[in-house]
């Protein structure tokens, strides 16, 4: 159960911290190659990106708080392994063109779902 609880926390916090940087610096964007070319750019950045991010730290903060462990971890999972999924055929599809800040996104993600998918076994296997 800490296990499981540790790990709807640290993807609180990292979909929180992402959000909430994304809200008040969208330019860091640029750094993964986004390019923002007007205020339009920055106001989709910051809605979009900083308002998914936020809304999911906050799921897994009301799953922690409510003890929706299973829904909380089958969230993190489905959502970490989707974007990995999807980060990894992209870069296949770019011949492995990312630059540093995509790889080391990619890492967190998949940090993320290997933690969430330890996460979720163990807890199974106790309940």
């Amino acid at each position: 159960m800490r296990l499981a609880k540790f790990s709807l926390l640290a993807s609180a916090i990292g979909f929180a911290g992402f959000g909430l940087v994304l809200f008040i610096a969208p330019q860091l964007m640029e750094s993964a190659g986004v390019g923002i070319l007007d205020p339009a750019g920055r106001i989709e950045i910051r809605a979009f990106y900083g308002g998914i991010e936020l809304g999911l730290a906050m799921f897994f903060i009301i799953a922690l708080k409510n003890n929706w462990i299973l829904p909380g971890l089958t969230v993190q999972i489905a959502t970490n392994g989707f974007i990995v999924f999807m980060r990894l055929a992209a870069l296949f599809m770019d011949n492995f063109q990312g630059n540093p800040t995509i790889y080391w996104s990619l890492a967190a993600e998949m940090s993320l779902l290997v933690l969430g998918v330890v996460a979720i076994c163990l807890y199974k296997k106790k309940h």
